[in-house]
Order: C-alpha cells, then sequence, then structure tokens
C-alpha cells in the first residue's frame, strides 16, 4: 500500500473515531454504542495494516523480555499505590463490597474489561496508532506519543465519570511513553487490565459509568 493511500485510510479512520465521540457527548448517538463502535474501528485497522503486510514484532506482538517485564511491573505497582494515596487522602471513595464484585452484571463486565476491552483498546491506541505513525515516517518522540495520548483521550469524553477521564489523562500519557520504548503489547494490555480493575475495586469508577441511563 502506497504511503498516501494509507494515510488517507489512517486519518479518515481517525476523524470518523473523533466524529463518534462528539456524537456520543452530544448525546445524539446512544452512550451504548461506544464499546461496539471501539471493536469496529480495531477490525478496520487490522483489516488496513494486513494490506501492509506488517510482522507481529512491529505490532508490539512479541516475548518478554526481564527489563520489560520489570519496567512495566514497577510502573504498574507506582499506579497502584498512587491510586490508592490519592483515595485514602484526597478522593474518600469507599472501596466496593465483595457481593458487587460478585453481582452478575458487573462480574460479567469485568471479565470484559480485562479480557476484551484492554486489549483492543490497547491494540488501537497503541499498536495501531505507533505502527501506522512510523509507516508514514513520523518517528518524533513527541508526535507519537501526542497523538496516541490525545486520541485516547478523545475516545473516552463519551464517558460521564470525572476520575475516569482524569485517570485517562495521566495513564494515558504515561502507558503512550511506556510503548514507545518497550513496544510491548502484551504487558501494557496487562498493565490497563490491573490498573483499571483496582480503580473499581477502590470505588473510583464503577460500573455505572457504562451501565447508567441517561
Amino acid at each position: 500500500m502506497s504511503y498516501f493511500l494509507y494515510s488517507v485510510c489512517f486519518f479518515s479512520l481517525i476523524i470518523l473515531g473523533c466524529s463518534v465521540v462528539f456524537l456520543i457527548k452530544r448525546k445524539l448517538i446512544s452512550e451504548k454504542f461506544s464499546y461496539p463502535f471501539l471493536f469496529s474501528l480495531s477490525f478496520i485497522s487490522i483489516f488496513i495494516l494486513f494490506l501492509t503486510k506488517p510482522t507481529f514484532e512491529l505490532l508490539g506482538i512479541k516475548s518478554i523480555n526481564s527489563f520489560d517485564f520489570i519496567f512495566y511491573l514497577i510502573l504498574t505497582l507506582v499506579s497502584l499505590i498512587t491510586i490508592y494515596l490519592i483515595n485514602k487522602f484526597i478522593l474518600h471513595q469507599h472501596p466496593i463490597e465483595l457481593k458487587e464484585v460478585l453481582d452478575n452484571k458487573a462480574s460479567k463486565f469485568l471479565l470484559f474489561y480485562i479480557l476484551i476491552s484492554s486489549p483492543v483498546q490497547e491494540f488501537f491506541f497503541r499498536s495501531f496508532v505507533y505502527f501506522s505513525l512510523d509507516y508514514l515516517k513520523i518517528l518524533n518522540f513527541f508526535t507519537m506519543v501526542s497523538i496516541s495520548w490525545i486520541l485516547f483521550i478523545i475516545a473516552h469524553l463519551a464517558f460521564r465519570d470525572r476520575n475516569l477521564k482524569i485517570g485517562v489523562v495521566f495513564m494515558g500519557l504515561i502507558w503512550g511513553i511506556a510503548y514507545y520504548y518497550s513496544q510491548n503489547l502484551v504487558l501494557i494490555s496487562v498493565s490497563h487490565a490491573i490498573i483499571g480493575l483496582c480503580s473499581w475495586t477502590q470505588g473510583l469508577i464503577t460500573t455505572k459509568t457504562f451501565f447508567q441511563k441517561g
């Protein structure tokens, strides 16, 4: 695929995504459309990638070395400690009870979030975006991280939860920088899932963010 055609496909996909988020934000489209749309974008991005025939390694699907493992372990632990301290001394949200964890609707969503949502988000906003920018010879560190970060923020504007949006701003930047250096989709997806799950158990975000009407 030529650079011109790929750039048209890539930026058209980005514009489409931002437009739908705007429509959801304006309540012209249901908020429940957010996840199906994200998955649709991911499938389209896979098709676009297929035309360029990238290797798995270029998409961040590779073996895990000890340095990357330790790096993501420290990143995740520091993030979890920060979340705990912010909640304890600033937000004062009550951690959820076990019965809520075992609630049928909540537990199904959390499994979906851990096994599907987190990897799909990281694939699109990190693997696909970084590979595309690299393919288009946009290799500047600041530019690559900023585009990934901004798109990650825009995608979450459709949700109402303030704490979620704040977390997205900070973690989106941290994960963007981390992926730039590690290029490891598996580790960043695991980190995303763990931090998201712990944010929920601390009461900082709730499944009502995604389920409630209005």
